[in-house]
């Protein structure tokens, strides 16, 4: 894994890795907290056989170094430890407690070392030093002859088992810091395969593998849209702003042949940023000298109308049907080169209103006065909305948001609009670096539903008179609406 590929894992899951961090954490620091401390006692003895001679000696020993193997045996058998427990007066079985004690032999030696691990230092020495005195006392009985007289073989203590004056087991601590570095590993590991099977876009190179789809650019997030979705590129150098430039460049050399000018703004699902792309969009192409007419043809959550402080009650609805000339529904904005058409009053059936001849009409008559015409619409997965609208504009622009927009999502949604020939310009990146959302809180249904939602949206600029609106510093006003004021789309 390269560290680019490691630092973008931590970027975007490093709250999974901080939860499997903090479980194990809490986990390590309960066992320590449950598990009281252990302590081990041991008491060593040695084996040995009667001899006369050198020989009889190394012959002696061998013989030790057989038994010795059986006497650890003889060691965690139940008549040592019943014996034991008579002794001390332990109230438990003989199961519990050879589970406390081991016999360890040491490899060509005579020695023999009994093992006691318990919860009680005193207790741990006590038992330890027990079995070595009812062992001494088994094999003393085993070896003697059927007859009396000597032992063949003896054991002897060598060393008695002290009290432990520390505990054997791991110290608090470690326990916690042992859960924590488990917990840190194995968060890791689920973060990078959540990386690896998660679909979703994360590079703008990657939008380019998507069929029928071609990279237009990234837009990182700023955190100040969230308060102020309007961003003056007058004065403006931020990263977002330069982005928003470069996506103007990348249109402005997209099909030269035919350049697109009449631009719908939509995305795959809702959230993902693309009313803020289409206002800043229409922005960087007024700010560069362009004639810009913005159109809020989300006619089911129209939100611009709002974000910019113009008025909501006229607009494409209104002009579709009739009530209003096209030109007496455009509003002024502050905003130099750029006039806005909100959404009017919600249709019963939008998709086949902005799909309609009458909306092809309007959008031809925009272009003929303005050199770009750029259309806020609705996601495409919920709705058909922007795909009708996309077939009497002259292409669309998918917004896709920046580890959140799955690669199923995006093709089903351009399936959507290739199986009836819509021209698809491109999609741009959204909200990149994975560092929040702007708040876009609203959701889609079926046309006609009324579904309540709950809205949450940048705070708007002061707003303006909504008038006919021209284009400029406004000195060919009063000739615009002289000879369109009456104008409407039949």
């Amino acid at each position: 894994m390269s560290r680019s590929a490691f630092r973008r894992i931590l970027r975007r899951r490093w709250k999974t890795i901080f939860a499997v961090a903090l479980l194990g954490l809490l986990l390590g620091a309960l066992y320590a907290w449950l598990v009281p401390p252990k302590y081990t006692a041991t008491t060593r003895l040695f084996a040995s056989t009667r001899n006369s001679s050198v020989l009889e000696m190394y012959q002696g020993n061998l013989a030790s170094q057989q038994r010795i193997v059986s006497y650890a045996g003889l060691a965690t058998g139940h008549s040592v430890a019943e014996s034991t427990i008579k002794a001390l007066h332990l109230d438990m079985t003989p199961q519990q407690l050879l589970s406390r004690v081991k016999a360890d032999t040491t490899p060509e030696s005579v020695l023999l070392d009994i093992v006691v691990t318990d919860t009680d230092p005193q207790r741990a020495s006590d038992i330890a030093n027990t079995v070595a005195d009812q062992l001494v006392a088994l094999v003393t009985k085993i070896e003697t002859p059927p007859g009396g007289g000597v032992p063949a073989s003896r054991l002897t203590i060598v060393d008695q088992a002290q009290v432990p004056s520390k505990p054997s087991s791991f110290p608090p601590y470690l326990i916690v810091g042992v859960g924590l570095l488990i917990g840190l590993v194995v968060g890791a590991v689920l973060a990078a395969i959540r990386d690896r099977l998660d679909s979703s876009i994360i590079d703008p190179l990657e939008l380019d593998t998507v069929p029928n789809l071609t990279g237009l650019g990234a837009i990182p997030y700023a955190r100040k849209l969230a308060k102020q979705p309007i961003i003056e590129f007058d004065a403006d150098s931020t990263p977002a702003a330069e982005a928003f430039r470069a996506l103007r460049t990348q249109l402005h050399f997209l099909q030269v042949d035919n350049p697109p000018r009449a631009i719908v703004v939509t995305s795959a699902r809702a959230g993902e940023g693309k009313s803020i792309t289409a206002l800043n969009l229409a922005l960087a192409l007024a700010a560069g000298g362009d004639s810009v007419a913005l159109l809020d043809c989300d006619l089911r959550r129209p939100v611009l109308a709002d974000l910019l402080g113009c008025v909501n009650t006229v607009g494409v609805t209104t002009v579709l049907a009739g009530r209003i000339g096209l030109y007496d529904a455009l509003q002024a904005t502050q905003i130099p080169n750029l006039v806005f058409l909100a959404a009017g009053d919600k249709p019963a059936n939008p998709a086949a209103l902005l799909g309609s001849g009458k909306a092809r009409a309007m959008i031809a008559e925009l272009k003929s006065h303005y050199n770009y015409i750029v259309l806020d619409s609705p996601p495409l997965l919920p709705v058909i909305d922007a795909a009708e609208l996309g077939k009497n504009a002259d292409g669309v622009m998918m917004c896709v948001r920046y580890g959140a927009t799955k690669k199923p999502e995006i093709f089903r949604a351009l399936t959507k609009l290739t199986s009836i020939d819509v021209n698809v310009l491109g999609g741009a990146l959204t909200m990149t670096r994975g560092e929040g959302d702007l708040s876009y809180g609203y959701t889609y249904t079926a046309a006609g539903a009324e579904n309540p939602v709950e809205q949450e949206w940048p705070e708007a600029i002061p707003s303006v008179v909504p008038e006919a609106a021209a284009v400029g510093s406004g000195q060919d006003n009063g000739s615009r609406r002289g000879r369109h004021s009456q104008a409407s789309v039949q």
